[in-house]
């Protein structure tokens, strides 16, 4: 008992010790954080009252707008804790008297520079974690304001794809050209607007640059002409003397893009003949028997059992394109059958694929082989055989030898070099060709793979000179929206002289499978029918132009659809659209 009653005082108070060492913890941690923002907060102020107790004239930042000789950033440690101090001055055009220039007249509002305001943050980093104090004030002129000669105001916008005010964005003005130089960065306000008052009239040419940011968003910039961009657009640009100049700029949501290189696609076949190890997940009143091997109606009770099924296990191509064909081999003596059926896995369930995906598989086929062509991909990237053995005879069994699914496949094609461009450009060279903002040469991984991550809105194009696409999908050139997580798979073949790539959609822009392309000339006539991505792919062609009286014919038919026909060149790298209206 003494024993016990010790182990439990020991207990409680290792208890009450445990609580009171977090209740001293907590107290210490609010103690540190209390006198880190009491420092932060003293930093604060005192610039405050330093710039109070300057000249109006004297308050401006090194490299700002106005400028003066306070420094923008500082590192101060008080305390053994390091801060950093910002201090951001600007001019404010009160709108009390109007706001902004509508021109060198001045006919809205004559002065911008109303007064001053200085806004400082002062930030640090206690036990990992970020933190920050803002304080401002106004300093207004004592006497009445004045305008700014050789002085004029930027205005920048800053939108999304929806044309909406992006707020907090990072809008960076320079000029390293001036004397002193402009470096100043301010965030946009909740329109997503940011005006420069007061930005000084630099000499002839273009002197100033923007750029604009914001975490998790595409930058965007002006830019400045050089041998390589001897127009840029847009260019940076000159200040005039009480005038404003206006520019937008457009921030969205980064994405990320996926492509994925394969071979064009191959037929490739499961089957099988129920060797060891045989193919099945499940036997009922079945059994394998004889050379070669067959599944009949189990016998050991001396006859056959009247029912009984045998299930393949799940048939899950790698790479499956399309679902082409079921096929087997049987034996059914009088009085007995075999029915096939095709399943499907339902989160976790075999469940049987219903008729209106692949008509008569809830009765189960009697007849080999099955199309399977109608079946989806997307729903049914795998599939499940069961065969129905039955018999109105106790000494009569039917057999099944073997059944077989022909798919057609492609393979990934590892270590691709290519291109990939947007459309959005930022020049000229001097020989005229464009300059895109995003143009990379690039190189699948040895699995055929690349991933682009952060990626801006754009639409992107992918070419690559040693092979030509006989399909992607989706199209391309193709959108990557903001945000967007996007996989682009291409087939690529080696390259030839001449090829011709067919694009079907319908009036919606959706793709239109097994469409029936017929390509011909005098001397050749070809068809093929359209992948699940609306599109097939002839290489190796002879070339024709309308010119040289050797065009080809292009008829396009599918079903509830109108036909379409066309004349085409192909000469080089060609491709053809057709949009097909619907009956």
């Amino acid at each position: 008992m003494l024993l016990i009653g010790a182990v439990i005082g020991i207990a409680m108070f290792a208890l009450a010790f445990t609580a009171l060492f977090g209740v001293l913890n907590m107290a210490t941690t609010v103690m540190i954080n209390t006198k880190s923002r009491i420092g932060a907060l003293a930093l604060a102020t005192d610039q405050l009252e330093f710039l109070r107790s300057m000249s109006y004239d004297n308050v401006g930042t090194v490299s700002g707008i106005p400028s003066g000789n306070v420094s923008q950033n500082e590192t101060i440690v008080l305390n053994s804790v390091s801060y950093n101090r910002h201090t951001k001055i600007y001019y404010v055009d009160d709108p009390a008297d109007g706001s902004g220039y509508a021109g060198p007249d001045h006919d809205t509002n004559s002065v911008l520079m109303d007064y001053k305001k200085a806004e400082v943050t002062i930030s640090w980093k206690l036990h990992g974690t970020s933190k920050n104090l803002t304080l401002s004030t106004s300093i207004v002129p004592k006497g009445v304001e004045q305008d700014c000669t050789g002085c004029g105001s930027v205005l920048v916008h800053v939108r999304d794809i929806n044309d909406a005010g992006v707020p907090s964005a990072n809008v960076t003005l320079t000029s390293s050209t001036l004397s002193p130089p402009i470096n100043v960065t301010r965030l946009s306000d909740p329109n997503g607007d940011v005006n420069f008052i007061g930005v000084p009239v630099g000499p002839s040419g273009n002197v100033y640059h923007i750029v604009v940011d914001r975490t998790g968003y595409n930058s965007d910039q002006t830019y400045t002409a050089d041998a390589e961009n001897v127009s840029p657009s847009p260019a940076d640009f000159s200040v005039f003397d009480n005038q404003t100049q206006e520019a937008t700029f457009h921030l969205d949501y980064l994405g990320t893009k996926t492509i994925n290189t394969f071979t064009t696609p191959v037929e490739s076949a499961w089957s099988d003949t129920f060797v060891d190890p045989p193919k099945t997940s499940s036997l009922d009143s079945v059994v394998f028997r004889g050379t070669p091997t067959t599944v009949i109606l189990d016998d050991s009770s001396g006859e056959y059992a009247t029912d009984g099924n045998v299930f393949s296990v799940y048939i899950e191509p790698q790479d499956l394109l399309k679902w082409k064909e079921l096929s087997w081999e049987i034996n059914e003596p009088s009085n007995t059958f075999i029915h096939v059926k095709v399943y499907y896995d339902d989160d976790g369930t075999d469940t049987l694929i219903p008729d209106e995906d692949l008509s008569g598989n809830s009765d189960g086929f009697s007849s080999s082989p099955v199309n399977l062509s109608s079946l989806s991909v997307v729903k049914y990237p795998k599939i499940k055989l069961a065969a129905f053995l039955h018999t109105d005879e106790t000494n009569s069994t039917p057999s099944l030898r073997g059944w077989t699914v022909i798919s057609l496949e492609r393979e990934p094609l590892p270590d691709v070099a290519f291109n990939l461009h947007g459309d959005k450009t930022i020049g000229f060279r001097s020989g005229g060709s464009v300059i895109y903002k995003y143009d990379h040469s690039l190189a699948t991984d040895a699995l055929g793979e690349i991933i682009l991550s952060p990626m801006e809105r754009d639409v992107y194009t992918f070419a690559a000179g040693n092979y030509d696409i006989t399909e992607s999908c989706p199209v391309q050139p193709k959108t990557l929206y903001p945000g967007e997580s996007e996989t682009m798979n291409i087939e690529l073949s080696p390259h030839t002289d001449n090829s011709l790539l067919v694009v079907v959609k319908d009036t919606t822009g959706a793709m239109v499978s097994n469409a029936a392309v017929r390509l011909y000339r005098t001397g050749f006539d070809e068809s093929k029918t359209t992948s699940v991505c609306g599109q097939t792919f002839w290489g190796g062609l002879d070339s024709g132009a309308a010119g040289g009286g050797d065009a080809y014919s292009l008829d396009v038919s599918a079903s509830s659809y109108a036909d379409a026909t066309s004349t085409i060149d192909i000469v080089g790298t060609s491709k053809a659209l057709f949009v097909l209206t619907p009956l």
